[in-house]
């Protein structure tokens, strides 16, 4: 059985590290990177991703860890505690008995709370630097339940390990030769570009070749595996929430510093800058994440002033960490099934691990990529019996999330139909509620089909929102809304996710695959394919985009228009409410007659003419005085 494990980061190199246990497997690793270890690589110029601890709780890791052989012992020996030093209230330093100083009940109560009034002006402050290039300052990126599971984790996490130096000396090459070593293959510049699902196997494109495998496993990061699922055409699921950075400093120290006579890692936390101090590697690690300024010398003069340093350093490695491949995930974890469902015929082949795929570990980490890889290995051995050998007995928890999981109609994140249809429910009696005072809404037309449908509007106001939902409770239908990304934000962004809208991405098909999975799932599907908010004298000169159009040709269902009027004088683009008007404000919504694509030789113009035309007609039915 050949299985391809694509990415060799800790991800990737756990999968191999199971599956090289069963000789029935021969294991392959592309990575597209030079060096394997993903974020835990340590390039030449660009030093350390972080400061690189082994938390207390990390159990599924430091178990591969102790199979790992180094020297005389293994990987696993060589972690050192690390201990870990927090500010006084009126200088030096003092030992904490927790990784997190605030936590530390044994500190007094002072010094705790002066470590957190530093912590909160330097998170204003670095917001504002423009001395600052971390993004760390973007809380949007962050969900609720992401900013719930890192405060949970660190409650949980009261100690930790470190490595004496270099994580890829100590850990990701030893463990390379030792896959190696079990007959595993790592090839190393080999960027997989499409991933093509047949059905004797899958097929991996790097460059101009194809090779075939049984099984593929993906590990890549959440955007390389993004980027990998668009280029092979297929639906995914839709993170519109990015990640975030920190930039990393490794520092080599003059051998004569007197903090170095003490053998024992320590870290030291202070101004927005976490640093972490390895002796007998002599250097030190240094994060500026809530610092009023990442610039080298000032990061540098923070740590001279944290360390007592008396020698300039012999070198200094500054990684920002700005590629995507290098950020730290911070957005819901993505369900595997989800992505497998999205591919036809990927069941028993596709597999999917990582640290941002939903695991037992719910921060990401490399523990968290550890245990996505076992149950990635749990699923594998339910259908190939190949891989039983691989699976262990573990005293430690589940490697998969405990809560149930829900095979979804599409890709998207979404909640069972019926949260959904109840949550549609809420938004439209919000609508009523809030159209009723201020707007009277005539939807004209009832263009029902059976099935699915592509729906298309027009794009005038913010109110077109409200006007919309009300004429989907007049259709009867609650179809998936297709929504500008940049509203995925915030309150909004949670209650877009959980009626399964679909955030629109720019220079991306992942949006039209996601709706076409929702449509041949049975749900309808609603676009404003100008996708902004278009003055009406602009209109007629507006482009369209081509994803609804898509949507409709690949699925055969029919495209129903909708035109409306009296949503732009009603709310402006330029308003930040709604203008109340005596008598109230009139809305019309004209619904056209369905467009078939089998019946149409210009799909696009066709729709488009039937959009202006409802406009039109609208427009006439709000002008027009009933007592006429």
């Amino acid at each position: 059985m050949r299985v391809a494990v694509v990415g060799a980061g800790i991800a990737g190199l756990s999968i191999a590290h199971y599956l090289s246990a069963s000789p029935d497997v021969q294991v392959t690793v592309l990575e597209a990177a030079e060096h394997p270890g993903g974020r835990a690589d340590v390039t030449p110029d660009g030093g350390e991703h972080c400061t690189r601890y082994f938390l207390d709780d990390y159990l599924y890791l430091t178990e591969l860890m102790q199979e790992i052989p180094f020297d005389r012992g293994s990987v696993f020996d060589l972690l050192q505690p690390v201990q870990r030093m927090a500010p006084r209230r009126q200088g030096g330093w003092s030992e904490s008995r927790h990784l997190y100083p605030l936590l530390d009940r044994s500190l007094p109560l002072r010094d705790r709370w002066a470590i957190s009034k530093g912590n909160r002006v330097s998170l204003l402050v670095a917001r504002r630097s423009p001395d600052s290039s971390n993004v760390f300052g973007a809380a949007a990126n962050f969900s609720l339940r992401s900013l719930l599971d890192a405060v949970a984790n660190m409650r949980q996490s009261v100690s930790g390990s470190v490595l004496p130096g270099s994580t890829a000396q100590y850990f990701v090459e030893p463990w390379v030769a030792h896959l190696q070593a079990r007959g595993v293959k790592i090839h190393c510049g080999r960027e997989v570009t499409r991933l093509t699902v047949a059905d004797e196997g899958v097929e991996l494109g790097t460059g101009e070749s194809r090779e075939a495998f049984d099984v593929v496993v993906v590990t890549a990061f959440a955007h390389d595996l993004y980027a990998l699922l668009d280029r092979s055409g297929h639906a995914r699921k839709l993170d519109w929430r990015t990640h975030t950075h920190c930039k990393a400093l490794t520092i080599d120290l003059d051998p004569r510093e007197p903090i170095l006579t003490d053998p024992r890692p320590r870290t030291y936390s202070k101004d927005g800058t976490t640093t972490l101090l390895q002796p007998a590697a002599s250097r030190c690690v240094a994060v500026p994440l809530l610092a009023r300024s990442t610039v080298d010398a000032d990061v540098l003069g923070q740590i001279r002033d944290h360390l007592g340093l008396r020698f300039p350093p012999l070198r200094v490695r500054s990684r920002t960490n700005l590629r995507p491949g290098e950020a730290v995930f911070v957005g819901e974890h993505v369900r595997a099934e989800a992505l497998t469902t999205a591919l036809a015929g990927a069941r028993g082949k596709v597999y999917f691990a990582g640290s941002y795929i939903a695991n037992s570990y719910r921060v990401d980490s490399a523990e968290s990529a550890c245990r996505s890889a076992y149950a990635a290995i749990q699923d594998m051995a339910a259908v190939h019996c190949e891989i039983v050998p691989a699976l262990r007995m573990h005293t430690v928890p589940a490697a998969r999330e405990l809560s149930g999981t829900v095979n979804l109609p599409h890709p998207n994140t979404a909640p069972s139909e019926r949260a959904r249809a109840r949550l549609w429910r809420l938004a439209q009696w919000a609508s009523i509620a809030t159209c009723g005072p201020i707007a009277r809404l005539d939807v004209v037309g009832d263009a029902r089909v059976d099935g699915p449908a592509v729906y298309v509007a027009n794009h005038r106001s913010i109110f077109d929102v409200v006007a919309g939902l009300l004429t989907f409770r007049h259709l009867g239908v609650q179809p998936v809304l297709v929504v500008n990304e940049r509203y995925f934000t915030g309150l909004a962004g949670k209650l877009l996710e959980l009626v399964g809208a679909i955030p629109a991405l720019r220079g991306s098909d992942a949006t039209i695959r996601a709706a076409e999975a929702a449509v041949r799932a049975g749900s309808s599907v609603a676009f404003m394919p100008e996708g902004r908010i278009i003055d009406e004298a602009a209109a007629p000169a507006a482009r369209y985009g081509r994803g609804a159009f898509e949507v409709a040709e690949s699925t055969g269902r029919p495209v129903i228009p909708l035109g409306s009027w009296g949503t732009g004088a009603l709310w402006p683009d330029h308003r930040p409410w709604p203008l109340v008007r005596v008598p109230r404000a009139r809305v019309v919504v004209t619904v056209g007659r369905p467009i078939w694509p089998r019946d149409s030789a210009d799909l696009e113009g066709e729709v488009r003419a039937a959009v202006e035309t409802g406009v039109e007609s609208s427009r006439v039915r709000a002008t027009t005085r009933w007592w006429r």
